[in-house]
């Protein structure tokens, strides 16, 4: 079975100070860094928007073929 590649992009995202206040002390409760919180919170939200099966086979085959 095809894997999805496991390279990784470096992205610049502009918060609000206050966000950046509660995501440090998130991180912190729960012993995470920022990019590890940030990568399950986009996780979870894509998942709640995409929530079809045959929207994620179709953006699985996307990512497949390059």
């Amino acid at each position: 079975m095809a894997r999805l590649s496991a390279k990784y992009e470096t992205i610049s995202i502009s918060l609000p100070s206050w966000l950046i206040e509660i995501l440090d002390e998130t991180c912190h409760r729960k012993d995470f860094t920022r990019s590890c919180l940030i990568k399950r919170s986009l996780k979870r939200y894509l998942l709640a928007q995409n929530d079809t099966p045959e929207l994620w086979e179709e953006l699985y085959d996307r990512l497949m073929k390059g």
